[in-house]
C-alpha cells in the first residue's frame, strides 16, 4: 500500500477521533490525535482482511490494546494524566475498562464500513479476490456432419476460413497454406 494512502487513513482517523473526543469530553490532547490515527490504520488493515462480524471484534480488540499501550506510556510513564478509568468497575490499571471496550466495539461497526468503502472506492484493494480456478479449455469445435440426404457442402463454402480448410484434430499435420476464394460471378 502506498505511503500516501496510509497517511490519508492516518489523518482521517486522527481528525475523526479528535473531533469525536471534543464532542464527547469537550477537549482533547494531541496524543489522542496520534492514537486516533494509529487506531483507524489498525481498523483499516483489519477490515480489508476480515469480514464482519470478525472484523468488528478484531478492531475493538486492537483499539482497546492501543488504548492500553498508549495509556501506559502517556498516563503512567510520562504522568500526563490524559484519562483515568480507575473509578470505573473492571478497569485495568486505570487505562482500559469493559465499558469503553464495548464503546470501541460499537464504534468499530461504522469504522469498518468506512474503511471498506475507502478500500473499495478510493484505494486499490490490498487483497484482491483470488482469481477463479482455470478450467480446461473446451475441446475443438467440430462441424456436424450434414443430415442424411442433404447435399455435402461445396469447397467454396470454406473460403472465408483463414486456415484454408476444415479444422483438424490435435496432433494432425499443419494446415495447408490459405487459398484465395474464386471470384464471384
Amino acid at each position: 500500500m502506498k505511503f500516501s494512502h496510509l497517511l490519508f487513513v492516518f489523518l482521517l482517523g486522527a481528525l475523526g477521533y479528535g473531533g469525536a473526543e471534543v464532542l464527547w469530553r469537550g477537549h482533547t490532547h494531541w496524543t489522542m490525535l496520534l492514537l486516533g490515527g494509529a487506531g483507524f490504520l489498525a481498523v483499516y488493515r483489519i477490515s480489508v482482511r476480515a469480514a464482519p462480524p470478525l472484523c468488528h471484534l478484531l478492531s475493538a480488540a486492537a483499539l482497546t490494546a492501543l488504548e492500553f499501550s498508549c495509556g501506559l506510556l502517556v498516563n503512567r510513564a510520562l504522568g500526563w494524566d490524559v484519562w483515568d478509568y480507575s473509578a470505573l468497575p473492571g478497569n485495568l490499571l486505570g487505562q482500559i475498562c469493559p465499558q469503553y471496550a464495548l464503546i470501541w466495539l460499537a464504534l468499530s461497526v461504522p469504522c469498518c464500513a468506512l474503511a471498506r468503502a475507502l478500500n473499495r472506492c478510493v484505494f486499490r484493494p490490498l487483497n484482491p479476490p483470488a482469481a477463479p480456478a482455470r478450467r480446461a479449455l473446451p475441446s475443438p469445435i467440430r462441424r456436424r456432419p450434414p443430415p442424411p440426404g442433404a447435399p455435402a457442402p461445396s469447397r467454396s463454402s470454406r473460403c472465408g476460413s483463414s486456415r484454408g480448410g476444415p479444422r483438424r484434430g490435435r496432433g494432425s499435420a499443419p494446415h495447408p497454406p490459405a487459398r484465395r476464394c474464386p471470384p464471384r460471378p
